[in-house]
């Protein structure tokens, strides 16, 4: 009863929060040097022609009469609409939010999967050579900015040795999507048992993945061996020990489990992190994903999709937190709400 009534205290404590960020999304937007009733006028437009662009799109109002009137359709569902496109931004960015999310979820299982036995290992194996190796990946991890560890995997496994296809989007020239389902290719093609598609989407994926787990490795690894070294140090582990009790026994089954505390935590910010840091990743691969759309928004001054992009990533980022914190009390039953 206590961990539902701290659910729905952290969901009414999100609408504030919410309200800010949209608040603070809707002045940055008008702040940005333009007017879209230019582009969307065309340039041979008249004054009189841009004016009635103005009105039709609402920026002939008061910043704060647009801001009313933008929370009222957004509290109705609809983020208005995109005057690039013509098209829903709802609907956009939900048809391109299975793109995001694929990648951003794949590229953390990698991280996860080397990541935690990297940082376990290194802890056992305090002081020798494998653990300052650890540290040093680590570090780099770290240092080199996503975008230049993209280009260097298209380079190297692209360009030079030709072991990857070329960065352009999902699927490969000439292979059909599966069968929709999820919207997302992986998944789709498994449960479709659809062999090519399978194929090509998994090759697809591979770089940008990769490039974004090697930026989710770094604190992961790190948070990992700290906290693995705290619980190796505690008494009951001492203990565990000398009562004869299989050393890998005591690694994999106690202290690793006590040391994911931490860990879950640095995975939540992590992935929270990656939904706005995937933009460029996207770019670069041609990956048709959220952060591609609000990149091209942005250039274009069209307000409607990035607002409800920057709106979207807050509520996962936050609702991923949420579940960060109910997670501690499976993890750990000694937490109380």
């Amino acid at each position: 009863m206590a961990l539902l009534y701290y659910i729905v205290r952290r969901v009414l404590q999100l609408i504030p929060i919410l309200i800010g960020i949209s608040m603070v999304t809707f002045v940055m937007a008008r702040l940005i040097p333009g007017n879209p009733a230019i582009l969307a006028a065309g340039p041979l437009a008249s004054p009189e022609q841009i004016a009635q662009v103005e009105a039709q799109m609402g920026l002939d109002l008061p910043i704060w009469e647009q801001y009313i009137v933008y929370m009222q359709d957004v509290l109705r569902g609809d983020f208005g609409t995109s005057w690039r496109t013509g098209l829903p931004v709802t609907t956009e960015l939900f048809s391109r939010f299975p793109a995001t999310f694929e990648l951003i979820t794949f590229s953390m299982l990698i991280a996860c999967l080397i990541g935690i036995p990297l940082g376990a290992f290194a802890a056992v194996k305090q002081g020798t050579k494998f653990d300052h190796a650890i540290r040093l990946l680590s570090v780099g991890g770290v240092s080199i900015p996503v975008f230049w560890s993209s280009l260097m995997l298209i380079l190297v496994f692209y360009s030079i040795l030709g072991w990857s296809p070329a960065p352009m989007g999902r699927l490969g020239f000439g292979v059909a999507p599966p069968q929709h389902l999820t919207g997302m290719y992986i998944v789709d093609a498994i449960l479709t048992l659809n062999g090519p598609a399978l194929s090509s989407a998994l090759s697809q994926i591979a770089l940008p993945a990769t490039a974004l787990a090697f930026a989710m490795l770094s604190p992961i690894v790190r948070i990992t061996r700290t906290s693995m070294l705290d619980v190796l140090g505690e008494d009951y582990v001492r203990t565990a020990v000398s009562s004869g009790l299989k050393r890998k026994t005591i690694i994999f089954r106690d202290a690793l489990r006590n040391a994911m505390l931490p860990v879950v935590t640095m995975i939540g910010i992590q992935y929270g992190y990656s939904l706005g840091g995937e933009v460029l990743v996207e770019q670069i691969f041609s990956w048709p994903g959220m952060g591609r759309y609000a990149i091209s928004a942005i250039f274009n001054l069209d307000y409607q999709p990035v607002q409800a992009f920057v709106m979207l990533v807050a509520l996962m980022y936050v609702t991923i937190y949420l579940v960060v914190d109910v997670l501690y009390a499976l993890l750990d039953p000694r937490i109380r709400y």
